[in-house]
């Protein structure tokens, strides 16, 4: 069990840090170059893992994977959308409890059973992420369409992680690397096709919505797409590491810890970003903290 907390714990990092330069990259290069450029990365990264995993093929690996794919591709542009409408602290945090709410309510409904100090860890780690999402005494309002986005990116990526659960044992890392891959080649054919539909550009172009213009047209070359790099190779680490993870514990537990990725985040933002953090958030962070420890011991 401690083996599966820290691998859960290691996804998390790796979801905060690859979210937070995803946001960074959504207001620099826009919401679907940077989705599309961090699926292909991840899907790369995925591959590598897989050489050295391996797994079995199997049609259920494929479509589950696929599945996850759709879902967490509908999740991160919603998601991006979120972090340029509105401030990064404020949008992870949102997606993150939404994101464990769903396995959590399926683990529930399934019978799955958990000791009190299991359900004590999920309150106070849903709790926690609730809790950096408030940002009274921050000097910022709540922004309404990143609030909504952000609920609607936690509800896809907690369908993504059910379908990576319902995956074969015997895949290893497929599913994970078909999550990229199928996010990648969507993400693909809808740039494609939106240079030759309007009405489609139109649409790709309602995610960047919010965003500073100016930022937007502030950087050229590497210093571009960089982001964007770096956050597809750390959300395909974040996915292997699922993957692994959701093997090896049970659905709620590794859900909930892996979606303490916004403490990271928001810590980033705080300490990159220099977006301020309120009391509130910064007992949030805390709660989150001791979910982990308690975690543990349950």
């Amino acid at each position: 069990m401690i083996a599966t907390i820290v691998i859960a714990l290691a996804s998390s990092v790796a979801y905060g840090f690859g979210d937070f330069y995803g946001g960074v990259s959504s207001a620099r290069l826009r919401v679907a170059p940077t989705t599309l450029v961090g699926y292909g990365m991840a899907m790369v990264t995925g591959a590598v893992a897989l050489l050295f995993a391996g797994g079995h093929w199997s049609p259920g690996a494929v479509l589950w994977g696929g599945l996850a794919g759709l879902a967490a591709l509908a999740g991160a542009l919603s998601f991006y959308a979120a972090m340029v409408a509105g401030p990064i602290s404020l949008a992870t945090p949102v997606v993150g409890t939404v994101e464990s709410a769903v396995p959590v309510i399926v683990a529930v409904v399934i019978g799955q059973r958990m000791s009190g100090l299991t359900w004590l860890a999920i309150v106070l780690a849903v709790a926690g992420g609730a809790l950096v999402s408030l940002r009274f005494g921050a000097g910022e309002r709540t922004n309404l369409r990143a609030g909504l986005f952000a609920v609607a990116g936690g509800v896809m990526f907690g369908c993504s992680i059910l379908a990576l659960n319902r995956a074969p044992h015997d895949a290893g890392l497929i599913p994970a690397v078909f999550e990229g891959a199928v996010g990648f080649v969507v993400m693909a054919v809808l740039l494609s096709a939106a240079r030759l539909f309007a009405p489609l550009g139109r649409g790709l172009r309602f995610f960047d919505a919010g965003a500073d213009a100016s930022v937007l047209v502030a950087r050229r070359g590497l210093s571009l797409v960089l982001p964007a790099l770096v956050s597809g190779v750390l959300l395909g680490i974040g996915n292997t590491l699922l993957v692994v993870a959701l093997r090896g514990g049970e659905l709620a537990v590794v859900t909930v810890l892996t979606d303490l990725y916004p403490v990271t985040t928001v810590l980033l933002a705080w300490l990159i970003a220099r977006e301020r953090l309120s009391p509130v958030q910064l007992l949030g962070v805390a709660l989150a903290v001791g979910a982990s420890a308690l975690f543990a011991v349950a």
